[in-house]
């Protein structure tokens, strides 16, 4: 018998070492706290870099897995140290141009086998159907591979794949189905897998395109709000644009930080400030001028609301560090303008907004009575 063949031999008959330990056993040792390391670093160089992506994760191939790949490619594989996908790491984006972008941050970061990796973006033929995704095999960088942390794997040989969350989908549906999309497949499965595979790759083009328009729309809004407020409808992007860019705004932040004797948070969160802006519309604030001139004529109230509403919070709810984000004034100007409502219709609002669970409808009832007894 040839040596990989008695290789081959020895681990399906995963042989037994003195130690007692089988050779994959032995051969995976280490690997799930290398996959830790540099999942949280892949983590630190996005951030580092500006980068959001929608996850990364790793895993150490199963032994059973292991076993059926080195069974199935023995001509390649000889053994389980033989496999460079052992350990392997996902990054799962958010758009596909996202790809390249991340994939040119992990060719300056590793070192990349590049005989072993291929982008199969580039060798699908253009009739044909299945996922598409980057496939790098790396090691740690020799200047990485110098510090403490790093230097027990250097040499280690582990896989990245690099794909959009459309992207990444179809790989699990086509995984969970069960086909491989080749020839085998009957006719009638495989042309409705093309027009499938069709879809989500004109989806991810529009996503992109989606974002790129809501770019622009942002930066269009933010030159028309500096010039006027006239004839902007309150969305998502033009209340984002009125907190960042309005006086009022700024002031009714500023003063409800101080009547909650918080500290103000000087960078925007762009999720919470929309929400509250859509909040406002379902309360009948439908231009960025209305919002200006409500803000305006109850300032005072917005302010004296914060302050009681904020005096009964807890230790838990307020800190001795005490931040609150941009965009809190329309939050109680929300809370104000709910107060205005009749119990019921308040109730109901409030399931709406999905805020019932942190404010009480009686407790907005509450603090309006005692914000009318302080006015009187």
């Amino acid at each position: 018998m040839t040596g990989s063949r008695c290789q081959l031999s020895c681990i399906m008959a995963d042989g037994v070492d003195d130690q007692g330990e089988t050779s994959y056993e032995r051969t995976v040792a280490g690997l799930e706290a290398l996959g830790a390391l540099v999942k949280n670093l892949i983590n630190a160089l996005l951030a580092a870099n500006g980068m959001s992506v929608h996850s990364v994760v790793h895993r150490v191939k199963e032994k059973s897995s292991a076993l059926e790949k080195v069974q199935k490619k023995s001509e390649r594989y000889t053994d389980f140290a033989s496999l460079t996908d052992l350990l392997g790491l996902r990054i799962i984006t958010f758009f596909e141009d996202e790809v390249d972008s991340v994939s040119a941050l992990i060719e300056k970061e590793f070192q990349v086998d590049r005989d072993n990796s291929v982008d199969k973006r580039q060798i699908i033929d253009s009739d044909r159907f299945g996922y598409l995704s980057v496939h790098y095999i790396v090691e740690v960088s020799k200047g990485r591979s110098s510090l403490i942390e790093y230097s027990k794997f250097a040499g280690i040989k582990f896989e990245i794949q690099i794909r959009s969350i459309l992207q990444h989908a179809w790989a699990e549906i086509e995984h969970d189905i069960g086909y491989k999309v080749n020839e085998t497949l009957p006719r009638n499965l495989r042309r409705r897998f093309s027009r499938l595979a069709g879809l989500l790759e004109v989806a991810d083009s529009e996503f992109k395109a989606l974002r790129e328009a809501s770019r622009a729309y942002a930066q269009e809004v933010e030159v028309k709000i500096e010039k006027s407020q006239t004839g902007l409808a309150l969305d998502q992007e033009t209340v984002i644009g009125h907190v960042r860019g309005s006086e009022i705004s700024l002031r009714l932040d500023i003063s409800v930080a101080d009547a909650m004797h918080a500290t103000l948070e000087q960078s925007l969160r762009r999720t919470y400030i929309a929400r509250q802006g859509g909040r406002l519309q379902r309360l009948g604030v439908r231009s960025v001028e209305e919002l200006s001139q409500t803000t305006a004529k109850r300032f005072e109230e917005i302010v004296e609301f914060a302050r009681i509403y904020a005096s009964d919070l807890t230790e838990d709810e307020k800190p001795d560090n005490f931040h609150v984000p941009r965009g809190i004034g329309y939050l109680y100007l929300t809370f104000l303008l709910l107060s205005d409502r009749a119990p019921g219709e308040r109730r109901k609002l409030l399931d709406d907004f999905n805020m019932q669970k942190g404010v009480e409808t009686d407790e907005i009832g509450r603090v309006r009575a005692l914000l009318d007894d302080s006015r009187r």
